[in-house]
C-alpha cells in the first residue's frame, strides 16, 4: 500500500473516532441538561413523555426519579406497561409508575347537621317537609343525621293526639333537638245503628245493632236506655218507631237513628160461632150460653155490676183484660165441679196464655157467672192488635170472643 494512501485511511479513521466521541459527549450533556429542566417544571409526565424518554435512551432510573417527584397524568394499564417494557423500561420504572398511579380522591362531602326529635308519648310519626322520616322509639327518640344545612318544616303526629308542627334550622356540623309534647285530642264520637229488618208485624221482635267509639255514655230511645259502646238487643215495638242512639264523649255528642215499621197482621180466621143456648159437653144439665164479655181491671177484678165491659182497650192504660162468662141453667140438685180452660191467642194467631180455671155450680143456682183474666200489674205492656179468647170444658169449646188493644 502506498504510504500516502495509508495515511489518508488513518486520517479518516481518526475523524470517525472524534465524531463518535462528540456524539457521546452531546448525549451526556443532554442528559445533564435535561435532568434539572424536567425536575424544575414539576409537571406530571404523560404516557407519551415516558415513551419519548425511553426512546431517547434516558435511563429508567432517571425517569423513575422524575416520576416520583412530579407524578404522572395517566393510569397504568396493562397495555401501557407492555408498551413501556418494549421501549426498555425496567422493573424499577414500572414500580415507580404504578406507585404514582393513585386514584383521585373524591371531593370532600359538604358538612351536614343532625336533627333529633324527642316526643312524649313515643311512637309518633315524624315528617320533614311533608316527607315521612320514621317514628320515634317507644321512649320517644328519633335521630336524623346527614341533613343539609337549612330550614325544615317538622310535623309530628300520633293517633288520638293533636298534630305538632314547627320550623327548625339545621346548622352544619351541629345538632338541633325538637322537644315535642303531644296534647290529647278529644275525638268526636262515631256511631252506627241498624236493625236486622226494617218492618215487622205487631207482636214480632226486631234486633237493634249498634257500635260507637270515642264515647263515654251511649243511650238508645225509646224504651232501651243506657247500653254498652257496642252490642245488640231485641225490641218489640207496638207501633212504627224511630229509634235514636245518642253517644256522648269528650269530643262532643253524636246521634244515629233507624226506623222500624210495624203493621198489623191479618186477623186469624174466626172460629165457628157459639150459638146462644148451645153448651155441648157442659157438665150442668140444661145449661144455656148467654154471653162472653171483657173488661179491664187490676189484679183483683171489681164485683159484678161495677165492671165496664168493652172490646177496645188502650195499650197505654190497660192492665188486666178479664173475661166474664154468663150461663143460665135449671137449678141443679147437687154441687157439680168442673174446669174451664181459657186460651188467649196473640194477634198473629200464636198462643199468648192458657189457664185452667177451677169452677163449680152449687145446688139451687139458677144462673152462673165465671171470670178470669190475663195481664200485668202496671199498664203499657200489651201489644197492639186483636186477641181471641176460647173457653173449653172437657175439650169442648163453650165460648169464643175477641178484644182489641189499640
Amino acid at each position: 500500500m502506498p504510504h500516502s494512501l495509508e495515511r489518508t485511511m488513518q486520517s479518516a479513521s481518526d475523524r470517525k473516532s472524534v465524531l463518535k466521541l462528540c456524539c457521546f459527549l452531546l448525549l451526556l450533556a443532554g442528559i445533564a441538561i435535561g435532568r434539572p429542566i424536567l425536575a424544575e417544571k414539576g409537571k406530571p409526565l404523560s404516557a407519551r413523555d415516558v415513551t419519548e424518554l425511553l426512546s431517547g435512551s434516558v435511563p429508567s432510573s432517571e425517569i423513575a426519579r422524575v416520576v416520583t417527584e412530579n407524578g404522572i397524568s395517566f393510569h397504568m394499564v396493562d397495555s401501557l406497561e407492555n408498551q413501556f417494557r418494549q421501549a426498555g423500561a425496567t422493573d424499577e420504572l414500572i414500580d415507580a409508575l404504578k406507585r404514582a398511579d393513585k386514584p383521585e380522591a373524591p371531593p370532600p362531602a359538604p358538612p351536614t347537621g343532625t336533627l333529633k326529635v324527642q316526643s312524649q308519648p313515643g311512637e309518633a310519626q315524624v315528617y320533614l317537609n311533608d316527607e315521612p322520616k320514621g317514628a320515634t322509639s317507644p321512649a320517644g327518640d328519633l335521630r336524623l343525621p346527614g341533613l343539609a344545612p337549612g330550614d325544615y318544616h317538622v310535623r309530628v303526629m300520633l293517633t288520638g293526639y293533636k298534630t305538632w308542627e314547627n320550623t327548625l334550622t339545621v346548622t352544619a356540623s351541629e345538632s338541633v333537638t325538637a322537644f315535642v309534647t303531644l296534647e290529647k285530642q278529644n275525638l268526636e264520637p262515631t256511631v252506627t245503628l241498624d236493625t236486622d229488618r226494617s218492618s215487622i208485624q205487631t207482636g214480632q221482635s226486631v234486633y237493634l245493632r249498634w257500635n260507637s267509639t270515642n264515647a263515654t255514655d251511649v243511650d238508645i230511645e225509646p224504651g232501651v236506655g243506657k247500653v254498652a259502646l257496642a252490642g245488640a238487643t231485641s225490641v218489640s215495638p207496638r207501633e212504627s218507631t224511630t229509634y235514636t242512639l245518642t253517644a256522648i264523649g269528650p269530643g262532643g255528642i253524636k246521634t244515629a237513628t233507624t226506623y222500624v215499621g210495624v203493621t198489623a197482621p191479618p186477623p186469624p180466621p174466626p172460629p165457628a160461632p157459639i150459638v146462644q143456648g148451645n153448651m155441648p159437653g157442659f157438665p150442668v144439665p140444661g145449661a144455656n150460653f148467654q154471653a162472653l164479655k171483657f173488661f179491664e181491671s187490676a189484679f183483683n177484678p171489681p164485683a159484678v155490676g161495677s165492671r165496664v165491659y168493652s172490646t177496645q182497650f188502650n195499650h197505654r192504660t190497660t192492665r188486666y183484660v178479664s173475661w166474664e162468662l154468663n150461663i143460665t141453667c135449671p137449678p141443679p140438685s147437687q154441687r157439680i165441679d168442673f174446669t174451664i180452660n181459657a186460651t188467649y191467642y196473640n194477634p198473629n194467631g200464636t198462643v199468648f196464655n192458657s189457664t185452667d180455671v177451677a169452677s163449680f155450680v152449687n145446688p139451687g143456682w139458677p144462673g152462673l157467672v165465671f171470670n178470669s183474666g190475663r195481664g200485668w200489674q202496671r199498664p203499657g205492656f200489651w201489644k197492639r192488635g186483636t186477641y181471641r179468647v176460647d173457653l173449653t170444658v172437657n175439650g169442648s169449646r163453650i165460648a169464643s170472643g175477641y178484644f182489641t188493644i189499640y
